[in-house]
């Protein structure tokens, strides 16, 4: 809830699992964001490894999908407003790789279920602005 709470403080809101992953690859057929598992690991992405803890954005360069989007391969994986349940488990759907999961969490069609109300180390938000977002104010003044 403290993730939804913020992204509507920001005039947003958390992307549905399905919009990540569009986010993520779009049309392109890509199995991560930047294209094989292998593109993935050679990329840079921050993925678990011996030293991993989370960097700054876009430390990663080679971590650049191509509608420009940073660090959606590693870092952190990320927050969506999708329920599911998966393999048993009931949850809040995490997407994307992450300096504490395993690199094949990068691979678009994983996701991971987590319950709302536990906090996730190397789980962060990433906020969506729909057309919704974009409207004027009500005391907006249209152009004549």
């Amino acid at each position: 809830q403290d993730a939804r709470a913020f992204a509507a403080s920001e005039g947003a809101r958390l992307p549905t699992a399905l919009e990540w992953a569009w986010a993520a690859v779009g049309s392109t057929g890509r199995s991560t964001p930047v294209g094989s598992l292998e593109a993935a690991l050679a990329s840079g992405a921050n993925l678990a490894g011996p030293s991993s803890s989370i960097r700054a954005l876009g430390t990663a360069p080679g971590d650049v999908n191509a509608f420009g989007l940073q660090d959606m391969t590693g870092n952190v994986a990320e927050l969506t407003a999708t329920l599911a349940t998966i393999r048993g488990e009931n949850g809040w759907l995490v997407m994307g790789g992450s300096y504490r999961a395993s690199p094949a969490a990068a691979l678009v069609t994983e996701a991971t279920p987590v319950p709302g109300w536990e906090p996730q180390l190397g789980v962060g938000i990433r906020l969506v602005r729909g057309l919704e977002a974009l409207k004027p104010a009500e005391d907006a003044v249209e152009p004549e």
